[in-house]
């Protein structure tokens, strides 16, 4: 059963979208983390624009393949962590 589970659609849609959104969550961190005042659509903006320039390389130099879906994800991966830094960043003001 397990290697049936592993390879149905179910199993790579879940690990496509996992891989995308944890992925980019660290880059939505640390771009909010530098530019505060950028927000959460900042962070959303600093993925979705990284991932498109990897998605157009990808296309130019015919490596991989090309999604539209994956900027989406990457972007809101990003949007994910920045909204997890601003929260971290809130927590601390209050403490201090």
């Amino acid at each position: 059963y397990l290697r049936w589970a592993r390879r149905s659609l179910l199993w790579l849609l879940l690990r496509e979208f996992a891989g995308n959104i944890a992925g980019f969550m660290p880059l939505g961190a640390f771009a909010l983390w530098q530019r505060p005042h950028s927000g959460i659509k900042g962070a959303f903006l600093t993925g979705a624009g990284l991932s498109a320039l990897i998605e157009a390389a990808q296309y130019v130099f015919g490596v991989g393949r090309m999604s539209t879906g994956d900027v989406v994800l990457n972007g809101l991966g990003a949007a994910l962590g920045g909204f997890a830094m601003q929260q971290l960043l809130c927590d601390r003001k209050e403490q201090a």
